[in-house]
């Protein structure tokens, strides 16, 4: 695999692509949804208004299946973060840019912010006491081998990502070059 190319520098850290396409990204994203929210109608929905609606009812149904009655406590980490893996694939496939999701740094990153997240919005719906008890069941013996699996479960979030993107990718150019 060859290395990120190093589009600009700002001053001494060098903008890989992996962070120019992810602010291409961000942009892109801040963007859309300032255009797609800026003239809601409760009267009047249009089309598009009427897509979007369903579409975060549709991701929306899908947390619930997952984490019933607790849908809405995730629903706009889950939502943003479901929208912006799937763009980042996907950018891939467009000539000339790199899928941030291709570079393990990226994927670490996400994997860092779920792991996060999960122990937060744990802490925000159980309370503190609670949310720390269930590392203690059914056994206390049990508690570093329940910390080991969180951190597990994280390296293999960031390493799975990478490992299907960066193969695709690799897959692509070689089939380019034949």
């Amino acid at each position: 695999m060859e290395a990120v190319a190093v589009w600009f520098s700002i001053g001494p850290f060098g903008i890989t692509a992996t962070v120019g396409t992810t602010w291409i990204l961000l942009l892109a994203f801040g963007l859309g949804c300032w255009l797609a929210t800026r003239r809601l109608s409760v009267e009047n929905p249009g089309v598009f208004q009427t897509a979007l609606e369903g579409v975060v009812q549709a991701i929306e149904s899908a947390i619930e299946a997952v984490l019933p009655g607790r849908a809405r406590l995730v629903l706009p980490f889950v939502g943003t973060l479901w929208l912006f893996v799937a763009a980042a694939n996907l950018t891939g496939l467009i000539p000339g840019l790199h899928s941030p999701t291709g570079d393990l740094s990226a994927t670490a990153a996400l994997a860092i912010l779920v792991f996060l997240s999960v122990h937060w919005y744990g802490i925000r719906s159980d309370g503190p006491k609670a949310y720390l008890r269930h590392y203690l069941s059914p056994s206390p013996i049990l508690l570093p081998f329940h910390l080991l699996g969180e951190l597990s479960r994280t390296l293999a979030l960031a390493v799975r990502l990478f490992g299907n993107i960066m193969s695709l990718e690799m897959a692509a150019l070689k089939g380019n070059t034949t």
